[in-house]
């Protein structure tokens, strides 16, 4: 197997460039070079083979990959993402997008990073060329498996694990344990490592292995996971179009009457998937710890709320189509990316400490 060639399995697989399937390849064979290891700390841990194979076979028919994102965020054109996804039908990164739903740095460090977990095989390509980023949904979660990254997200369709690689955590800390869905026995490890440390994975806790390994054959879960730090990181290698790649879209309700929430419904219908509402979370700013991200953030939260209750996925969307329009409103908050920063980290505030929403009319 050493020596053997990778070859992706996709039924439908999109044609993938020599770069994307020289980077599938090698995060397989690193992926591969640990499964012994791997293999023995499952063991170890008190899982039997047979567990273990089911656990395996589980993930690959249940789980997908899913890419969060902040549907009201605007392209440096001025268009706002869900109304580039609806028109445009393919799914961008930051190298192509100009914009991120995380750290953006399309020009230092994530290429750093990218170059690093790749061996350098995505060095000379092309900005629509290189990966997109989500998370393998392992438990199922209704906000997607990494919803710090956004309200909204696409669950891509079952065939598209083969064109993907995984970390166990984001890639940008230095990605110590791979894989592919041909080579997963790092990641499950990881996985129950994790459990054994906290008590919980992936945003849930579990009082045993056979509850965590329950909740991984169980499918999709109507519950909210809210992991912001702990996730399994995907890259999806090649080009992500809508009509071809994606199996659902799924929104925070709170954000259906708002225009990115028409958006979507019509990408859903021109490109044909599924379009589904999550309930989504409701911030009361008093819950929001004052040493979460720094006093500003509470601040902001208070500053947001303005007589309601809460803040939600709609009030910040609101906040951000506002500083966009009149940025002289928000000046005391600082210059724009000051103020991006600010509503990134209470989006964060606001899936950790928020409670659940309610699910609306997704039709």
């Amino acid at each position: 197997m050493a020596g053997a060639a990778y070859t992706p399995r996709v039924s439908e697989a999109p044609e993938l460039l020599s770069a994307q399937r020289d980077a599938i390849e090698e995060l397989w064979r690193r992926a591969l070079r640990h499964q012994s290891r791997a293999r023995k700390a499952i063991a170890a841990a008190g899982v039997s083979g047979l567990a273990f194979e089911q656990a395996r076979r589980a993930m690959l028919k249940h789980a997908r990959v899913t890419l969060n994102f902040h549907p009201q965020r605007r392209l440096p054109e001025g268009r706002s993402v869900a109304e580039a996804l609806a028109e445009d039908g393919v799914y961008r990164a930051q190298f192509e997008s100009g914009i991120s739903n995380g750290s953006f740095s399309p020009d230092g460090a994530r290429r750093r990073w990218e170059s690093e977990l790749f061996d350098g095989v995505y060095d000379e390509s092309e900005a629509g060329a290189r990966p997109k980023y989500g998370g393998w949904n392992l438990l199922g979660h209704a906000d997607g498996a990494a919803p710090r990254f956004g309200a909204a997200h696409l669950r891509l369709r079952p065939e598209q694990l083969e064109r993907c690689t995984f970390t166990w955590g984001d890639s940008h800390v230095g990605a110590v344990r791979v894989g592919t869905s041909e080579a997963c026995d790092d990641l499950l490890a990881a996985m129950i490592d994790d459990w054994q440390k906290r008590g919980e994975t992936l945003g849930v806790a579990f009082d045993d292995l056979d509850a965590l390994f329950g909740r991984l054959t169980a499918g999709h879960s109507p519950a909210l996971g809210r992991c912001l730090d702990h996730y399994v990181e995907a890259q999806v290698h090649g080009e992500l179009r809508l009509d071809r790649d994606v199996e659902v879209l799924v929104l925070d309700a709170s954000l259906l009457a708002r225009p990115e929430g028409e958006a979507l419904r019509q990408a859903a219908r021109t490109h044909g998937f599924a379009f589904e509402t999550h309930p989504g979370y409701r911030l009361r700013p008093e819950a929001l710890p004052q040493d979460f991200r720094g006093p500003r953030v509470c601040g902001l939260a208070h500053a947001l709320a303005a007589g309601r209750a809460w803040v939600d996925a709609a009030t910040l969307a609101e906040a951000e189509d506002d500083a966009h329009a009149a940025p002289e409103r928000w000046s005391s908050w600082g210059e724009a990316p000051a103020r991006t920063q600010l509503f990134k980290q209470l989006w964060h505030g606001i899936v950790a400490w928020g409670e659940a929403g309610e699910v609306g009319e997704a039709g």
